[in-house]
Order: C-alpha cells, then sequence, then structure tokens
C-alpha cells in the first residue's frame, strides 16, 4: 500500500506487534495482524506510549491516552499550535471538514472514556483545529476566544475534585458548529446538568466546586467586604464547603481565578453580579434555623440572612418569609401558612441555592451563544438557502432515532440534508463507579449507556448485515456474537413503562417516601433482567447493575430527595420586581415570573434548573431524572442523523500518575469500550457506506484518462476505479480479505482499507499533479524573465572582474580604489599557508549533526516530513520514523536512510531530526 502499512498472512497465528521490520509498532490497530487480541493492542499502545505517542488510528477513528502530563493539565496556558501530541487529532478534524465540505452531510465528534480519560482537553484540541482552519478572511482569534473563554468559565463552575479525577466535569456539552462558505458563522454551546445537588450535599471525602475555592482565594480584601465575606478566614467556615478541600495550592487558585475574572469579562457577563450571587450561595449555606420548644422557629444568627438579603438586593423579611411559608391553593383560596419544620425550610434554603447556581451557569452560557457568531454570512443572504435553516435543529422531534434505523442505514438519508452543515463535538459524562454511588451515579453511567448503544448501532450493524453472506467473510465465527448489547441495561433504567427513572418520577408525584416499596417494584417488574442483581441481605436499599464497563452498586436512600428537581413559588417570588431591587436575580427567574397569569406565589412547583427548548422540553417537568432524559434524548435524536467519528479517550492510570502505564487500566477500558472487537470487525467488514455518484466524484481521478468513457453508468465507473486500485496496490496479494466490497442498489460497501488505499493514491496523485503545476509555473516564470536575469549575471562578472588587483585581471584595469586590501590577503594567506590563486578544498563531511547546540551521532533515528518514494515499492508517508546511517558520499546535500529494508539517499529536508544527543 501507499502508507506501507503492516500486513499479515492468512493463516491464524499469535499476533504480531510490530511491522515486518521489527523497528517501530504500527500506528494503526487495524493493521496488526488478524485475529488483533487486548495483548497485542495493550503491547502497541505501550510502545507508543513509551516513545511519546500518544495517539494511536483504529481504522477511522482515533485512540488518544492521556499521560497526565502538565501540558495537558494547563492547556488553556499554552498555545495548541504547540502541542505536537494532537498531530493526529488535527488531521482527524482535516478529513471530517473535508467530507463536510464535500458531502454538505452534518458531523459529530463523540469523544468516548471514563472520567479523567482526557475528553475536555481533546474537545478544545478538536474546537482549535475547526477555527484555525476555517475563517481565514474573518476575525478567526476573536471568536475562538470567545469560545475558550466560554469553556473556562463553565471548567470553574463544573468541575470538581472525584477519588479518581481532580478535574472531573459534572456537565455534559454538546457544541454545534454551523459551516456556510467554509467558514463558522455560529457556535451553540449545549449544556446537560445533572449534578447540582453536589453544591448543597457535600459527604465527606468529595469537593465542591472549584469556582468557590478560587474565588474565597483571589478576592482583594476590600472585594471580600463589599461581599460580606470578610469574617470568614478558612474555607471550613462555611457549610457548603465544611468537608471539602482545596483542589489546588493558594497561589494556583489566584491564578485560576484572575483567569476565570478575564474570560468572564470576555463572555461580557458582569463580574460583580456573578460574584454576588456566588457570596450569596456561600452565605445561604451559613443560614441555620434551630427548633424551640414553643413550636417556633428561630435562626442560629442574623448576620448571613442580612447579608443574603442585601446582596440578592431584597429585605430580610422578604426572604425570611419566602423561607419559613408555604403558600397551598385550597377550595376556598389561598392560605400562606408557616413551615414548621427545620427540615422543610432547610430543603428550600438548598433548592434557592442550587437555582441560584446552575442557573447563573445557564445565564452565562446563553450570554455566550449570542456573542459565538461571525459575519461569515454574507449581508443579504440566507445561510439556509445554501445548507439549511439554522433553526431546524431544535425542531427534530419528528426525526427517528438511532433506535429505530435500519442496519444499512450509516449516514443520514436525502430528507436529513435539510438541516445545516454542521460540525457537532459531544463530550459527555465519563464512566463512574465510586464507592457510594448515588443518582448522579446512575444517571451518568445511563449516559454512558446511552452513547454506548448508538456506537453500537453505528460501528456494528454495517458489519452485522454484511457479515451473514458467510462467503464474503473470512472469519465469521470469530466476530459472531462477540458485540455486546447494552439495550437490556438501556431499558432497565429509562424503560417508559416499568424503567427505574419511571418508578423514581412516580414515587414523586404520588409522594411515595419509602425507597423500599421502590425496590420491591424494581425487583419484581425486571426479575428476568440479567443486568439487574439485588441482594435484600446486605441492604435494603442497594442494587447492582452489570453496565458495559462492569458491575456498579448503587445506593437508593437518597433517590427520591435528590430527584425532586423543584422550588416553591414563595421562594422564586421574592425575586420579583416588586420585592427584588438586584437585577441580575430577577433574571434569573424572568421565565417563571413572567409565565404567572396573576402575580404572587399561587402554591406551584417550579423546576430548580432552567427551562430551555421548545416542544417537549417545554413541558412542565418536576423531577430531575425525567428533566434528563429529556434533555440527553434531545441530543441523541441531534446526533442521529449525522455522521458519527468517535474519538477513544484513555487515561494511563487511575491515579494520575505522570507518564505511568499500567496495563490493567488499559486493559479495562480496552474490554469497556471494545476496541478490540471494533478492530477485528473492521478487518474482516466492510464498514464504509457510500453512493455511486459521490464514490466517483472523490475518486475519479484515480483512473487513467484512457480507461474513462462518456458512456459508463456510475456503477460501471466505480467498478473500473475499485479495479484499477486492485491491481496496482502492492498489498492486495498479501492479504485479500482486507480489500472487501460489496455493491448494493445505489451504495457501495467497502472496507476501512480500501479507504485508506483509496485515500493515500489520491493524495499521491494530487501530489504529483501540484509538483507538475508548480514546475510548469516556475518554469514559465524564469523564461519569461531570462532577459532581465542574463543581463544581471553580466553585471555580476564584470563587478567582480572590476573588483580584483591588476596582476589577476590583466584584461579590465581600473583606476578606482580597490574594495579589498590585496597586501592584507596576502599576508594573512602566507601566515596559513593558503595559496590564494587556488581554490580551497571542500572540507569533510561531519560525522554528527547539530541540533540545538547538541551533538546527534551516526546512526540517528529520523522522522519524514512528507512523502517520498525511495524504492521500486516503497514510500516514506509523513511521520515514518526512519534509520539515518551516515551522510551521502555521493550526493551533496543527501542522507542515506534505511527504511524498511531499503537503503537510498535522500534529500536533507525529507526526514527531520528528532533525537537528542550530548551537549556540545
Amino acid at each position: 500500500m501507499w502508507l506501507g502499512f503492516l500486513r499479515s498472512d492468512d493463516q491464524l497465528q499469535e499476533p504480531q506487534l510490530l511491522n515486518a521490520y521489527g523497528e517501530m509498532p504500527v500506528s494503526d490497530i487495524v493493521h496488526l495482524k488478524y485475529p488483533v487480541f487486548a495483548e497485542n493492542v495493550i503491547s502497541c499502545l505501550d510502545m507508543r506510549f513509551i516513545r511519546g505517542l500518544l495517539e494511536t488510528w483504529l481504522g477511522p477513528s482515533l485512540i488518544i491516552i492521556n499521560p497526565y502530563s502538565n501540558a495537558i493539565k494547563s492547556s488553556s496556558e499554552q498555545n495548541p499550535d504547540d502541542n505536537s501530541s494532537c498531530r493526529l487529532l488535527r488531521h482527524k478534524v482535516t478529513e471530517v471538514l473535508q467530507e463536510l465540505f464535500q458531502t454538505k452531510l452534518p458531523q459529530t465528534f463523540i469523544l468516548r472514556g471514563e472520567s479523567g480519560s482526557g475528553k475536555s482537553y481533546n474537545a478544545k484540541q478538536i474546537l482549535y483545529s475547526l477555527f484555525s482552519q476555517t475563517n481565514q478572511g474573518l476575525s478567526r482569534s476573536s471568536c475562538f476566544t470567545k469560545v475558550t473563554a466560554a469553556l473556562t468559565v463553565l471548567c470553574s463552575f463544573t468541575n470538581v475534585s472525584t477519588k479518581y479525577n481532580s478535574d472531573s466535569s459534572r456537565v455534559g456539552i454538546f457544541i454545534q458548529n454551523y459551516v456556510c462558505d467554509y467558514s463558522v458563522y455560529k457556535t451553540k454551546i449545549n449544556c446537560l446538568y445533572i449534578d447540582h445537588a453536589r453544591l448543597t450535599c457535600v459527604e465527606e471525602g468529595f469537593n465542591n466546586y472549584h469556582i468557590f475555592f478560587e474565588m474565597l482565594a483571589g478576592l482583594t480584601a476590600e472585594e471580600k467586604r463589599n461581599l460580606y465575606l470578610d469574617n470568614y478566614q478558612t474555607f471550613k467556615e462555611f457549610n457548603y464547603l465544611s468537608t471539602s478541600d482545596p483542589p489546588a495550592d493558594f497561589d494556583t487558585l489566584k491564578r485560576q481565578f484572575q483567569e476565570w475574572k478575564d474570560c468572564l469579562i470576555t463572555c461580557d457577563v458582569s463580574f460583580t453580579d456573578v460574584t454576588r450571587v456566588l457570596s450569596a450561595v456561600l452565605l445561604i449555606g451559613n443560614i441555620t434555623f434551630l427548633s424551640t420548644n414553643s413550636q417556633q422557629l428561630d435562626l442560629k444568627t442574623q448576620n448571613e440572612l442580612k447579608s443574603v438579603a442585601t446582596l440578592l438586593g431584597i429585605s430580610s423579611m422578604v426572604l425570611y418569609q419566602g423561607l419559613t411559608t408555604k403558600t397551598i391553593n385550597t377550595p376556598e383560596g389561598l392560605n400562606l401558612t408557616p413551615i414548621l419544620t427545620t427540615i422543610k425550610i432547610h430543603e428550600n434554603r438548598d433548592a434557592l441555592a442550587q437555582a441560584l447556581y446552575v442557573r447563573t451557569v445557564h445565564m452565562i452560557v446563553r450570554k455566550a451563544n449570542s456573542l459565538l457568531r461571525t459575519h461569515g454570512a454574507k449581508k443579504g443572504r440566507n445561510p439556509s438557502n445554501a445548507s439549511g435553516s439554522c433553526k431546524s435543529d431544535d425542531r427534530l422531534s419528528a426525526q427517528k432515532s438511532f433506535h429505530s434505523t435500519t442496519s444499512d442505514k450509516s449516514v443520514p438519508t436525502e430528507t436529513d440534508r435539510q438541516i445545516p452543515p454542521l460540525l457537532n463535538i459531544i463530550d459527555m459524562f465519563g464512566f463512574e463507579n465510586l464507592t457510594d454511588n448515588k443518582l448522579e451515579q446512575l444517571a451518568i453511567n445511563f449516559c454512558s449507556e446511552l452513547l454506548e448503544s448508538y456506537h453500537n448501532s453505528h460501528a456494528f450493524n454495517t458489519s452485522r448485515s454484511s457479515s451473514k453472506d458467510e462467503t464474503r467473510s473470512k472469519y465469521p465465527e470469530l466476530i459472531k456474537d462477540r458485540c455486546s448489547d447494552n439495550q437490556l441495561v438501556v431499558d432497565l433504567i429509562s424503560h417508559p413503562v416499568n424503567g427505574i427513572f419511571k418508578l423514581l418520577n412516580e414515587s414523586v408525584r404520588e409522594s411515595r417516601s419509602h425507597i423500599g416499596v421502590i425496590i420491591n417494584r424494581i425487583e419484581a417488574t425486571h426479575s428476568r433482567n440479567s443486568c439487574l442483581s439485588i441482594n435484600s441481605l446486605s441492604s435494603a436499599t442497594q442494587f447492582t447493575i452489570h453496565h458495559y464497563a462492569g458491575r456498579v452498586t448503587y445506593d437508593a436512600s437518597t433517590f427520591i430527595a435528590r430527584n425532586k428537581n423543584t422550588i416553591s413559588d414563595d421562594v422564586v417570588w421574592i425575586f420579583s420586581q416588586e420585592n427584588c431591587a438586584f437585577g441580575f436575580g430577577t433574571h434569573l427567574f424572568y421565565q417563571e415570573i413572567g409565565d404567572a397569569s396573576v402575580p404572587g406565589p399561587q402554591g406551584k412547583l417550579y423546576k430548580i434548573l432552567p427551562r430551555a427548548g421548545i416542544g417537549r422540553l417545554s413541558k412542565h417537568t418536576n423531577t430531575l431524572a425525567e428533566d434528563f432524559c429529556l434533555k440527553l434524548n434531545e441530543i441523541i435524536k441531534k446526533i442521529s442523523i449525522t455522521k458519527p467519528h468517535f474519538i477513544y479517550c484513555l487515561k494511563s492510570n487511575d491515579s494520575s500518575s505522570y507518564l505511568t502505564f499500567e496495563t490493567e487500566v488499559i486493559r479495562r477500558q480496552l474490554q469497556s469500550l471494545q476496541i478490540v472487537t471494533t478492530a477485528n470487525i473492521i478487518k474482516t467488514t466492510p464498514i464504509h457506506r457510500i453512493k455511486y455518484s459521490l464514490f466517483n466524484n472523490l475518486y475519479k481521478l484515480l483512473l487513467p484518462k484512457i480507461s474513462t468513457a462518456a458512456d459508463q453508468s456510475q456503477e460501471e465507473l466505480c467498478k473500473n476505479i475499485l479495479e484499477h486500485l486492485k491491481e496496482i496496490s502492492r498489498n492486495f496479494n498479501l492479504e485479500t480479505q482486507a480489500f472487501d466490497w460489496m455493491f448494493r442498489q445505489h451504495h457501495l460497501l467497502f472496507s476501512e482499507q480500501v479507504r485508506q488505499e483509496l485515500e493515500a493514491y489520491k493524495l499521491h496523485i494530487l501530489y504529483q499533479s501540484a509538483v507538475i503545476i508548480q514546475t510548469q509555473w516556475r518554469g514559465y516564470q524564469c523564461r519569461k524573465r531570462w532577459p532581465f536575469l542574463f543581463q544581471h549575471l553580466q553585471a555580476l562578472q564584470l563587478r567582480r572582474l572590476n573588483s580584483l588587483p591588476n596582476e589577476y585581471n590583466p584584461v579590465f584595469v581600473t583606476s578606482s580604489v580597490p574594495k579589498l586590501d590585496w597586501n592584507t590577503v596576502k599576508q594573512i594567506c602566507a601566515t596559513y599557508g593558503i595559496n590564494p590563486s587556488v581554490t580551497p578544498p571542500v572540507p569533510p563531511a561531519r560525522h554528527y549533526s547539530v541540533a540545538g547546540n547538541m551533538k546527534v551521532n551516526f546512526p540517528q533515528t529520523r522522522i519524514a516530513t512528507e512523502v517520498f518514494k525511495i524504492g521500486k515499492h516503497v514510500w516514506l508517508q509523513e511521520g515514518d520514523d526512519v534509520k539515518v546511517l551516515m551522510p551521502s558520499s555521493t550526493k551533496d546535500g543527501h542522507l542515506t536512510v534505511q527504511f524498511q529494508g531499503v537503503t537510498q539517499d535522500v534529500p536533507h529536508h525529507i526526514v527531520q531530526l528528532r533525537t537528542m544527543g550530548t551537549l556540545l
């Protein structure tokens, strides 16, 4: 093959790791010997990890390992261009952009992996590559700055420290990039909230959100005094932070807060308003009510209540009444009754803190989305005319989900092309298995299960349908039933009739407070489900679910309490314009206050989470699980009509140690992400599907001119291209099974090996064509300027002769003062024994290279910078490691290299030095 891929024979033998010459591990897992084993993949990833190669291809997908280096942890402080570890990821973004421009079909990057695998970092790298390759004539840096500023602000608001990840994101992010005329004219950030209960219910050993620690460390003394925080000396004095530890040292937190402040200003959000809300949230946690013998309530201290009221722009009496009273709607009218239990009042207090916090985050996202627009769309031109309406993504409820798609559908249909060209990025929660798993972990793992099901439907359905024909499949028994189907787990959690979430929602509406009843109903309903285990002997509130990534035991004792996603309208109405003078606080509840037909509390319950979207999403929901499922299904529907591109993120170890590769940790992730199974399927079945017309438009240039006829049909032309590829490919006879294609009525199915061969040969032809064009153009320019160049050369020769002394230039005699003191030259030549009339000899070639004041001896390892042919069938590709033996003895400016058993001289600029030597 043109890319020099590894191929193995047809016999089933033990898998081999290295390429044919045993020098470097392969760059693509698919090129390992069939069948691929887990040990084989681990060894390949380990050897690449040792060499600093963190990215490995898995056919059309990409595997990226998180090394937990300083560059990864402080990604916001450096230029992504300086990070060479993301070279393949930037190349993948280029491929996806080309496909988007050619087909006009929406594309989606889906980052998969456990918590701490580096998904958020890689999502930022994809964004940077996207903006760096588009908007060339626009203010690209300004638009990208706003995107990264919004993500930096979100990072502080939504990240916490967990057992396995010191910077775990507790929000799912779905970024939509609208592309028109080779420019990103709009970017929209969508957030999926789930863990806002952590704000007020932080258990021992768990941390609260980073923003509180950064704010308390970065505020000046005057700012703390204005925010009523000057009387608190340590983090532990706040109830919401009493069980948390700072995620970093004081100086680091202070620096991060300054960066967060700058990014907040970039997003055009008032720093003063946000800090007032955050300070109020902290002080709300310190408002404590005590019960007395006279069935009355008393405040432990009045200071926090007054401070919170001042920060929120309301009176202390209004705040006190909103927390301690409840409006009941009766047939006789509205009754305002006091709340006599401290538990209910503290629930109102915590609900207020959660609503203020999560709605502030939502407001910042909305404000950032309003700014994330460039001027790419020309005035007077509707981008929807060229690529669909940009608002169509909000009306996708009529589209079919991925569960209803056929196995032969891997790309959007013609009716789906009405939506604008999109390049989406999915950065959802990573799979979690903590010591104590709550409702948040169940929702997070359900999100991972849903993405796993989506992955299986796209990665395995085509292969299953094509492998039914055993004459086309080489080893059908090795891939049969190896693709795990997690539909049982998805139905167990989210079935609309008897799923766990459905039972929890009913318990909230029916005021079923006993969790034992729900556990019994779950056991009775799903007794035949092999993915569920309930051990009644251990605990009456625990059950175990067999997820795709492992068994997780959940404690359901707090499920009902945390599923109540409600806040009383008595608390909401303290922010009405009549009561609140803080416009920012009133804006956080503008939907609930504006929708009320009658002013004042009516005994209703509103959601803590902000209401978003139209259609089904505007439905009034009272539970966290129901709201989470609605938003998650909406996201899945949006990406189900796009073409997915999977990025598998792996963490190198569980302890976040720098450059530590733990085999068992990698093995666990390979099994959960089904990477080995995916590699075997990609090697044996045609997984790519494309229309004949589009295939011919992309690869018609591969055919010789004599083989193209005007009367050929699209299918015949496609067959000619594949047959021509079969003739010219040097790897076809080594493993013919990899070159597999199937002709359908309107589409072609072909294997990953065929795709790589087509792309490599196409790149080679384009490179040769570019060389020919450049040669002809430069020759034309040289011939055009030759008269002037000839005169210039004659003038230079005349000037050189005029500068010589008379004894060496008897023909031309000049009376001008010579520019060179010839006596000094003679004296120097006599001192060093040099004959001035003889050209000095060329110094001998050095047997070492110098790079960065470092001496590197031969032989040495270098990396190829471009495509170069060094043999009859051997090609150097960009990124290949080659062995340099010595400087060429026959050609100046050349090096003698050895690659795949071929020794040849190549130009010096073809290979770049990467091995460091000793200091000179």
